[in-house]
């Protein structure tokens, strides 16, 4: 009994190998199922994987079944920078930390940076939420943001009142 399988070959390339990297190129036995990967680097989106000038999927992770060899183009894009807005709701109850070159107030990042933050709120008070606007964001103290659009962000922290002297008449 003889079995043949025939391999072909997927061959991914880039727009511009500034904005990113793919991953999944190979020999894929002909029938078999491929998943290629775009991965933009900060300051750019992925827009679509090609092959030749057809447009053949618009989402950075693509499956396909490999009917011969074939050759992808991810195509990616330069995007404008954003602005990241930090606040605290009251500063003597807390404050956030920061990575460095990130300051309360507005910052200007490229798109896509990511950034963690915490809220430390002081002794006597607690974290209740990042709130964008009046929309709460993350409950977590510790979060980290890809910034992919104009972003404010609130620390909002509150008194904690002890209950126990208050109801003592202390």
């Amino acid at each position: 009994k003889l079995s043949l399988t025939l391999a072909a070959t997927v061959t991914l390339n880039v727009n511009d190998e500034a904005m990113g990297t793919v991953e999944g190129a190979g020999d894929v036995a002909v029938g078999g199922n491929v998943t290629v990967k775009a991965i933009p680097n900060v300051g750019h989106s992925f827009v679509a994987w090609l092959n030749g000038t057809d447009t053949v999927a618009t989402t950075a992770e693509y499956t396909f079944e490999v009917k011969e060899d074939v050759a992808l183009t991810a195509h990616f894009q330069k995007e404008d920078d954003v602005k990241l807005t930090l606040a605290v709701n009251d500063a003597t109850l807390g404050d956030i930390t920061c990575p460095e070159g990130i300051v309360k107030g507005e910052n200007t990042v490229a798109y896509g940076t990511k950034v963690a933050l915490t809220a430390v709120p002081v002794e006597g008070a607690t974290f209740l939420g990042w709130y964008a606007g009046e929309a709460l964001y993350n409950a977590a103290y510790t979060i980290e943001v890809a910034v992919t659009a104009d972003l404010a962000l609130t620390a909002n922290f509150v008194k904690v009142l002890n209950l126990e002297y208050e109801l003592n008449g202390g």
